[in-house]
């Protein structure tokens, strides 16, 4: 009886651990953006080097471009720069087979459809 349930109880972890470890992360690296004619003009790029571009004009007295470096933990991204003064969007969250970007700062929130992938241009 102890042999079977040690039995069970190692194949239960087997497949705990298969199923968790078939999680792959997504790769987000492409361009994501709102519709042409919407005037805010907000993109994000994330390039394979990890580095990104992030343009926000929904704003247009105070409209932000900030560049730097990102990271992805497990289905978010984090942007990071250290020369930027201004306010952003600095973690997204990538939903529907990485063809949706979604973030929000305070009661802002933004989605993003992935214009384009790096890899096609």
């Amino acid at each position: 009886m102890k042999i079977k349930f040690t039995l069970l109880s190692l194949l239960a972890s087997l497949f705990f651990y298969s199923a968790m470890a078939s999680d792959k992360q997504k790769n987000p690296v492409g361009t994501y953006g709102v519709c042409e004619s919407d005037p805010s003009r907000i993109e994000l790029k994330l390039d394979a080097d990890h580095t990104f571009h992030y343009r926000d004009l929904s704003n247009p007295k105070s409209g932000i471009q900030v560049s730097g470096t990102w990271m992805q933990i497990g289905n978010k991204v984090v942007l990071q720069s250290p020369s930027s003064g201004k306010g952003f969007h600095r973690v997204w969250r990538f939903t529907e087979q990485g063809q949706t970007a979604k973030s929000r700062k305070g009661l802002c929130f933004y989605t993003l459809k992935r214009i384009s992938n790096l890899d096609e241009q």
